[in-house]
This record gives C-alpha cells, structure tokens and sequence, in this order.
C-alpha cells in the first residue's frame, strides 16, 4: 500500500507540473496493477487522475472510460464532470454530454470549486441548447477563473465559447477568446 501511495503521489505530482505524459506513464502503470490495489480511496484517485491526465492530453475515449469508472466509485473530486462533460462534448455524443452536466447542476454541493464548475455546466447546456445570450455566465466564470486557477477550466471554457460564438457567426468574439486561449496555452498552461 505505501508503494502504491508513493507511485500515485509521484504521478499527481507530475499532473500538477503539467508533465502529461509522465503521469499518465506513471498512472498506466498503476492500473495495470489495480487488482492488487484495496484501498478505494487510491482506487477512486487514480480514475480521477489518469482521467484528467488524459483528458488534458485530448484523449477523450479514454479520459471519458476512467471519468465514468471514478464516478461509479463514487468520487469527490468534483472537477471529473469537467472530463465527463467536456469529453462527451468533444466526441459529439450531446445527449451524455447534457445528461453529465445536469447530473452536476443537481448536486447540492457548497464549496466554491464545485459551484465554479457548476457554472461551466450551465455554460454547457446553454451551448447545447443554441441560447444566443452566454454573456452574464462567460462573464462570472472570467472573473472566477483566477481564484479557481487550480481547477484548470479555461482549455474546455474557452473552446465551448469559441464554438459557440462560431455557430452564431460573431467571428469579434470568435477571434477575441482564441487569442485568450493561445495566450493561456502559450504563458499559463504549464505554470499550474
């Protein structure tokens, strides 16, 4: 058991650095070995980290496969609806993607971070339903995406919004959050 904590440790260490690839080495390792591991708690944070890993590297059949199984675990980590979401968004598949979000929205959790990420969802199904007016929640997760840098939203936040001011052809705005995501991609994506 102390292995496998120092392993996992190792690996979300590597996540937090923003060295992909390393954890997710370190986290397929792991699960290859996951019969051995008892402990749900390591169980449940090893899904929850091999899926953002994935996720984070655009990997999302898998990140969405370990996203599902940590949900059935019964996980704490709210940020997994991100993966669950955003994945499902990402493979086109809007029903669980809708299905994921709502599932979120009706938790009644009172943390900061999950109501953060709860106004992601309502981004979400606003996008999925083609509402034009995304202004007032765009607005409230920018000025919360400072305080929440650890939650690492802006990847799925701004290229929901880039689609969708793309489908409403308001190529201003279209321009305007690519050139934030670029410049998150390019200065801050590496320095959480």
């Amino acid at each position: 058991r102390r292995i496998l904590t120092v392993q996992m440790n190792e690996g979300i260490l590597y996540r937090k650095l923003g060295i992909y690839s390393k954890a997710i080495e370190i986290f397929a390792n792991l699960s290859i070995n996951k019969d051995q591991i008892m402990d749900p708690m390591i169980k449940t944070a090893l899904c929850d980290n091999f899926a953002w890993c994935l996720f984070m590297q655009g990997k999302d059949e898998q990140a969405l496969d370990y996203a599902i199984r940590s949900r059935s675990l019964k996980s704490s980590f709210p940020d997994i609806y991100i993966v669950l979401v955003f994945s499902s968004y990402r493979l086109k598949q809007f029903d669980r993607c809708r299905q994921f979000a709502q599932e979120f929205i009706e938790k009644d959790l009172k943390d900061g971070r999950a109501r953060f990420i709860q106004l992601f969802m309502r981004l979400a199904l606003k996008v999925l339903d083609q509402e034009s007016d995304v202004c007032n929640l765009q607005s409230q997760i920018i000025s919360l995406l400072p305080i929440y840098k650890a939650v690492e939203l802006e990847i799925p936040f701004y290229s929901l919004l880039i689609d969708h001011y793309r489908q409403h052809n308001d190529l201003e705005q279209v321009v305007s959050l690519q050139e934030k995501l670029i410049h998150y991609l390019k200065f801050n994506f590496s320095s959480h």
